[in-house]
């Protein structure tokens, strides 16, 4: 990542209070490019606004919701800078997320779990009492809480803790990271909530795809399956954006050298898979079969079990499923994901459109993509993706091309790529 970037980075999470220390230096040290981040940012969310205003769906009113709240704190942000004039006057207010002398409410991520417990630099933890008011208090989901060993602090002292399973939280933390119910939230919360509206905003573009993790059974012949939804082409910025501004209590519990990327990920998976399972359960499908013994029955079983229910497979026909869907889907949710380009240029004097499929080369120009192939070593990730592509792209397999990702389109052809294959392709 470029200083210019880290900046950008370090900016975003001041405005959305759970900037690290680091962070805070680093704007403290440049408050003039600090003044520019934020303004980019301000322009780039002030376009995203614009976009989103247009889309038509009941989904609409939330997405422009959570933009609007962004623009807010970013706004509020700049106009603090610009106000006190004094970069190390703008960080102190910020830092004050989790002021020294002052309780808040923290949050850490264990498993499937949000543990929450009470507490603050210079100060002693809530009891369990406390705890409990204070998640009244501040508008916290009213069941799904069970206890959990008291939180070892960097202090020495100890702090009474409750634990939630993600999908009973998920409302509550979607509204914090929004913006709502920030009184008395510390900066761990105030993250987890801005993780939590991130995977709302993956599911409502469909950047999710089904997984089927298994377990064998004790009996060394079957497995446990489930399906297990992914967050899918997750945005590079975003995810760069919150695994910087992660606060230590996150993974306070986490076992250590936790690696803050991999927990950014697991946070998004678990939001990710709570919100489509449960939707998927209130979908009218087919009885499951009542026997998986064979590769097209397990098949069969993950389009009915979609919600994520158990089911039951021999190892063999299990591990093929399980395995043909991971191939499938790791391009869109492995860490390098080529984006292919499909050029189509202005039909000739005979009415033909040329179709290209250009892809990156080793220097990072746009090449045939057969070209960029052949560029490098490390390139079966693009083939992988012009794969995919020929599948959306039938046309890309027309036989009498010169060579592979090129091809001439009919006028027809050409204008169903232009108003509906092409948002598809995207």
């Amino acid at each position: 990542m470029s200083d210019a970037q880290s900046l950008e980075v370090a900016a975003w999470a001041a405005a959305d209070g759970t900037a690290t220390a680091d962070q805070l230096s680093a704007l403290e040290a440049d408050p003039i490019a600090w003044l520019w981040a934020l303004e980019d940012l301000l322009e780039a969310t002030e376009d995203h606004l614009d976009v989103v205003r247009r889309i038509e769906g009941p989904e609409r009113l939330q997405v422009v919701s959570d933009f609007e709240a962004e623009l807010a704190r970013l706004e509020a942000a700049y106009d603090l800078l610009a106000r006190v004039g004094d970069s190390s006057s703008a960080v102190a207010a910020i830092a004050a997320a989790d002021p020294v002398g002052e309780v808040r409410l923290q949050g850490s991520w264990q498993g499937e779990n949000v543990v929450v417990w009470a507490a603050g630099p210079g100060t002693a933890p809530a009891t369990a009492e406390e705890l409990s008011d204070r998640l009244e208090a501040i508008g916290g989901p009213a069941v799904g809480w069970s206890q959990h060993a008291a939180v070892l602090l960097p202090s020495g002292a100890r702090a009474a803790a409750l634990a939630i399973p993600v999908q009973e939280s998920l409302g509550w933390l979607v509204a914090v990271g929004a913006g709502l119910g920030r009184e008395g939230v510390g900066a761990s919360v105030a993250w987890l909530g801005r993780v939590a509206v991130a995977a709302v905003r993956l599911v409502a573009r469909g950047s999710v795809v089904p997984t089927l993790p298994g377990a064998k059974r004790p009996d060394g012949r079957t497995l446990d399956l489930a399906v297990r939804w992914a967050p899918a082409l997750v945005p590079e910025a975003v995810l760069d954006r919150l695994t910087a501004a992660m606060p230590g209590p996150v993974t306070i519990l986490a076992p250590n050298k936790a690696d803050s990327r991999v927990v950014t990920l697991e946070v998004l998976g678990a939001v990710v898979h709570a919100i489509v399972s449960k939707a998927a359960g209130m979908l009218e499908l087919p009885a499951p079969p009542p026997h998986t013994n064979t590769t097209a029955a397990v098949a069969e079983a993950v389009i009915t079990r979609l919600d994520g229910s158990h089911f039951v497979a021999p190892v063999a026909a299990g591990a093929e499923v399980s395995k043909r869907l991971d191939r499938w889907a790791k391009p869109a949710t492995g860490p390098m994901r080529a984006k292919l380009v499909v050029q189509l240029e202005p039909p000739d004097s005979g009415n033909a459109w040329f179709l290209s499929v250009l892809g990156p080369g080793v220097e990072g120009g746009l090449l045939p993509i057969e070209a960029a192939i052949a560029d490098g070593k490390a390139t079966k990730h693009l083939l992988d993706e012009l794969v995919r592509l020929e599948r959306i792209l039938p046309a890309l397999l027309r036989p009498g091309a010169q060579r592979r990702g090129q091809v001439y389109l009919s006028q027809d052809e050409a204008w169903e790529l232009m108003t509906v294959t092409g948002a598809a392709v995207e």
